[in-house]
């Protein structure tokens, strides 16, 4: 079974992410920034998926500060 970590750095994750954040224009949901880099959240996680086995409306597109500011 692959860790978290290493589903992030797969082919799979990384097209989803990018489709994510290019239709959300690279601006963050939460507070409108775009001169930050942008990440992808999980709104909540299933016991058992890989990180792109999630339907797209499961997932948010975040500058770094709010996305830390979830996880805090």
């Amino acid at each position: 079974m692959m860790t978290y970590q290493e589903q992030l750095k797969t082919n799979q994750w990384a097209l989803l992410k990018n489709r994510i954040m290019l239709e959300n224009g690279n601006r963050c949901q939460h507070c409108g920034r775009q001169d930050e880099r942008m990440e992808v959240h999980h709104v909540h996680y299933i016991k058992g998926r890989m990180a792109w086995e999630y339907p797209e409306v499961m997932m948010q597109c975040l500058c770094g500060p709010c996305h830390n500011g979830w996880h805090e």
